[in-house]
């Protein structure tokens, strides 16, 4: 990797984590203006937005593996007779919670796919009347 890409490398990844650009120009050892120049293109902030993709990505895989022990934890508190009914109830209600959280979230995402290919096919469908009309 050339050294100016590895220094625009360097900056996107101190930008993508939460500095601002004299933060991540001073990690990078550069100028201010140097660092605010090259994050003015356009490649920058796609990469910048790619990074931050990928770190949100990698939580949400933490995080699902995580859930999974937590049920288990909650599950096994509220089937636990000698529990406190007081905890046995708050994991039960956690579940339900969780739960219905979820659900919402997968049925506005399907509704949202749903949406984007309706989108999607009017896109095409309105390509090909445009094709179909064209006269060779």
């Amino acid at each position: 990797m050339r050294k100016s890409e590895l220094f625009f490398e360097q900056l996107a990844a101190e930008v993508a984590r939460g500095s601002t650009i004299l933060q991540a120009a001073a990690a990078c050892g550069c100028q201010e203006s140097i660092a605010q120049r090259v994050s003015k293109h356009p490649r920058f902030s796609d990469r910048v937005a790619q990074l931050r993709t990928e770190v949100a990505d990698q939580s949400i895989g933490r995080l699902s593996a995580a859930a999974v022990d937590a049920v288990e934890t909650l599950r096994s508190i509220a089937m636990d007779s000698d529990s406190k009914p007081l905890h046995r109830v708050a994991a039960a209600k956690a579940i339900l919670e969780s739960l219905l959280n979820l659900s919402k979230t997968e049925e506005l995402k399907r509704r949202l796919d749903a949406l984007e290919q309706n989108m999607n096919s009017q896109k095409t469908g309105s390509l090909i009347h445009h094709v179909k009309g064209y006269k060779y």
